[in-house]
């Protein structure tokens, strides 16, 4: 593994906020800069690279934007690389592709979170310091150090699931998500509901929760006779280990 490229281990207290943004022109790094520095916000240090110089730079950093072009091939691998190197590290990927495909490639390839081009600034601000919030640790008085549903576990302590005796990897998104189910069970939870306590932002475009649902269910439920994680049509999805009723698909 590149030094470069070394799992960060700062404190867990953020007093400065480090973003590290790679792109071809530095204007994502122009426009966000006073949006992040604002009065109010954590002081923020902003790095911005060409993506061939992408790993010459600190491993000091909180946040990883990935400005991709278009064929978005090398955008994606350095995604890859950085979440082979950083599991814990949250990483947005910029991208004019907004078909589904794109970003499922995207999501696969190790983004925490993807925003189409063009967007407002201010949606972007808004995504980045929820993702910053999302991975701090939480105290440990804040929260059960394990929440339990049926033989489904949510370990805090060591930021993974066990189903049965199978302990399972979670990324930061997929703990926060599988956290909100467990907390919210047997009821129907909307892609808006989810996108506003989970990834903490209003989006019409919602469609990237049904990726991460999908990595739930292979990850939860893959091996299992009775599935846990439903779509309960017209409404959203659910966390439920009983019969299902006729209007629950999985």
């Amino acid at each position: 593994m590149d030094r470069m490229l070394q799992p960060h281990r700062r404190g867990a207290k953020y007093a400065i906020m480090n973003i590290f943004i790679i792109e071809t022109k530095q204007r994502v790094a122009t426009v966000m800069k006073p949006l992040l520095n604002a009065p109010g916000s954590p002081h923020t240090t902003i790095q911005a690279s060409l993506p061939e110089k992408a790993e010459a730079v600190s491993s000091d950093v909180d946040l990883l934007i990935i400005d991709i072009p278009i064929p978005p091939g090398n955008g994606l691998e350095l995604c890859r690389k950085w979440r082979s190197a950083r599991p814990g590290l949250p990483i947005i990927l910029l991208s004019v592709a907004d078909n589904i495909d794109d970003k499922i490639a995207g999501f696969e390839a190790g983004a925490t979170d993807y925003v189409e081009k063009p967007f407002h600034p201010r949606e972007l601000n808004a995504r980045i310091h929820a993702l910053i919030q999302c991975n701090r640790p939480t105290p440990p008085a804040q929260k059960a150090t394990v929440l339990q549903y049926a033989d489904l576990q949510l370990d805090f302590h060591r930021l993974s699931a066990i189903r049965g005796s199978k302990e399972v990897e979670l990324t930061p998104r997929e703990f926060h998500l599988l956290e909100y189910l467990i907390r919210n069970p047997e009821r129907p939870l909307s892609r808006d509901e989810l996108a506003e306590n989970v990834w903490h932002t209003p989006n019409t475009r919602t469609s990237f929760i049904d990726v991460y649902i999908n990595y739930l269910r292979k990850k939860i439920d893959t091996g299992f006779p009775t599935k846990l994680i439903h779509t309960q049509t017209g409404f959203g999805f659910m966390l439920k280990d009983k019969q299902q009723p006729d209007n629950l698909t999985l």
